[in-house]
Formats: structure tokens, C-alpha cells, sequence
């Protein structure tokens, strides 16, 4: 049973922090730098107790986010934060109701797909806060949600977008919040019938073998000593 305090956030798109290639070789680490901080900033909050929901169009994509984002949580010792997957194309798709919501580097497609489709409005409904969207994009953004008749509050400079490689782009961000329209209730968000939206990561996580991860960390920790990877 859901506690009064539990937050509930969905990170979109979340498997795009990397790509196929490095996902197919175990020797390198995707960098989910986005899905570090947002959950850090969670914590610090709102507390340690709640459900993180990752989704991406990929199903093994989002799995591997979660993946990445379940480790990190455990290393932390926060044993009360619960990783949910939500995969699949989110105009089409259930999605849970959630307290936050953000989508980060939507690719051009995506900002043009509101202009037919309600692709921003369906997620901003679906938060408590609205959508928070992080973009290379700003002006292209901003004259689609002119068009489509919704309005974007600045929030000022994201994050620089992070390749795998650890390689920062240096083409800067904006942040921008489309606030939902509807008045969700609290005891929605919490409700058991919404909570269950999404698979539990264990359902996904095939153990990697234990001579595999020994080689995957001994060779990344020799290419950190080397300066080729970030710790």
C-alpha cells in the first residue's frame, strides 16, 4: 500500500542517453547522467520513498535505463525507491499518473508531432506539475506550442546532453514546462490501480554472469587509470 509521502515521477524517453552499438558491447557503460541527477534531486526533495518510471520507445532500451538507474539507486541504499518500466510509444500506450514528469532532448519528429497529434498536451495531463522539456531546440519548440495553442514557462538552462562516451555537447539546452491543464487528485496518483501501470524491473533483469561482470568492471577501471572513461 502506497504511503501519503511516495512520490511518483516518469522519466520519458529515457533510453536515448545512449545507443544500440554501446548497448551491444558490455565492455562499455552508457552515460545516464539525466536519470542520476533527477532522482538525486528527488531524494533530496521529496525523500526516499517512491516509484521511479522509465520509459522509451525500445523496450530493451528503457529496460537498460532501468537497469542503470536500479544499481545506482541500491549503491545509494535507498531500498524504498521502486523502478518501473513503461515502454512503447507514449501517444499510444497507458501511462501511470505521476507528480512530475520530463522528457529531455525530444528529437525534432516529436516537436513536430504536436502539430497534428497532442503528444505534449497527453503528457502534461498525466503529471500533477505538467511536463518538464529539456531541448536543443528552443525556438523550434516554442513556435509549435504557438501553433498548437499551449504555453511553454521558461525555467531557464538545462543540462548539456552526455554521449555514452562521456563527451559533453556543446550545444546548450533550455527547460521548459507545460503545466497540465487538469486538476489531478493526489489520491489518483496514489491510487493501487495506477501504481501497478508499468512492469517491475525484475520482471526484465536476466542476471549478467558473474565472470562477465568481473571483466566489465576490471576493464572499465583500467580504462578510467587511463583517462579514456569517466569514474
Amino acid at each position: 500500500m502506497p504511503m501519503a509521502s511516495q512520490w511518483l515521477h516518469i522519466e520519458y524517453a529515457a533510453g536515448n542517453y545512449g545507443n544500440s552499438i554501446v548497448f551491444g558491447n558490455f565492455f562499455q557503460r552508457s552515460n545516464y547522467e539525466v536519470l542520476v541527477n533527477t532522482v538525486n534531486a528527488l531524494v533530496k526533495q521529496k525523500g526516499e520513498n517512491g516509484i521511479f518510471y522509465v520509459n522509451d520507445l525500445v523496450e530493451e532500451w528503457a529496460q537498460l535505463a532501468g537497469e542503470f538507474l536500479e544499481s545506482y539507486i541500491r549503491k545509494q541504499g535507498w531500498s524504498t525507491i521502486q523502478v518501473r518500466i513503461v515502454a512503447g510509444d507514449v501517444s499510444k500506450i497507458a501511462l501511470p499518473l505521476t507528480h512530475t514528469a520530463h522528457l529531455k532532448n525530444p528529437r525534432l519528429g516529436l516537436i513536430y508531432l504536436d502539430g497534428d497529434v497532442p503528444f505534449y498536451k497527453k503528457l502534461a495531463a498525466r503529471s500533477l506539475t505538467g511536463l518538464e522539456v529539456t531541448t536543443h531546440y528552443p525556438k523550434i519548440l516554442l513556435a509549435q506550442a504557438e501553433l498548437g495553442g499551449w504555453k511553454l514557462e521558461p525555467l531557464g538552462e538545462g543540462e548539456r546532453y552526455r554521449f555514452p562516451s562521456g563527451r559533453k555537447r556543446r550545444l546548450p539546452t533550455e527547460r521548459f514546462l507545460l503545466r497540465n491543464p487538469q486538476q489531478l487528485a493526489v489520491s489518483d496518483i496514489l491510487s493501487p490501480m495506477n501504481i501497478v501501470l508499468g512492469r517491475p524491473l525484475a520482471e526484465y533483469v536476466k542476471p549478467m554472469p558473474t565472470w562477465m561482470k568481473t571483466v566489465q568492471d576490471a576493464w572499465h577501471a583500467f580504462l578510467v587509470t587511463l583517462g579514456i572513461r569517466r569514474q
